[in-house]
């Protein structure tokens, strides 16, 4: 199967609601043949992902507007717009939107495949609130488990 051109039209790319954070899907891992997704997530200064660690894929994240804060493996970097960063796989990590802005920030998963977790995290929000263990059981499906808060 070889690759092809695909293009996504932001107007038809549905938004998400990931444990209460909107998050679009640009390119899933069907439209790259399994390389990579590209997502992208819109947050509230103070809102966060929770620690967590991915052991099936790397996660670069770019800033697109805002700022993020990331807790990776001990360490506290502040991204801007036009940063990024990026965390391998199997170190804990967790981003969180900051300053006085809404952020937006691009998400690269390679490979794909965790958007699917994305998904599953939406239809269930459809049904009702989304406990953490329903959650916890959801990406543990993909790979990915969170974790105790960071130390402050």
């Amino acid at each position: 199967m070889s690759l092809h051109p695909v293009t996504s039209h932001i107007e038809s790319v549905p938004t998400l609601d990931v444990l209460g954070s909107p998050v679009r899907i640009l390119l899933d891992g069907k439209q790259t043949h399994g390389a990579f997704a590209l997502v992208e997530l819109i947050g509230q200064p103070g809102e966060s992902v929770p620690p967590h660690v991915h052991h099936r894929e790397e996660e670069t994240f770019h800033v697109v507007e805002g700022a993020l804060e990331i807790w990776c493996a001990g360490h506290t970097v502040q991204l801007r717009a036009g940063d990024t960063f990026f965390a391998p796989r199997n170190m804990p990590h967790s981003p969180k939107f900051v300053g006085a802005t809404p952020g937006k920030v691009l998400v690269t998963l390679v490979p794909a495949g965790f958007e699917r977790a994305f998904r599953e995290l939406d239809t269930l929000a459809a049904q009702g609130p989304v406990t953490t263990e329903m959650a916890t059981r959801v990406v543990k499906e993909y790979g990915c488990e969170f974790l105790p808060p960071p130390p402050a």
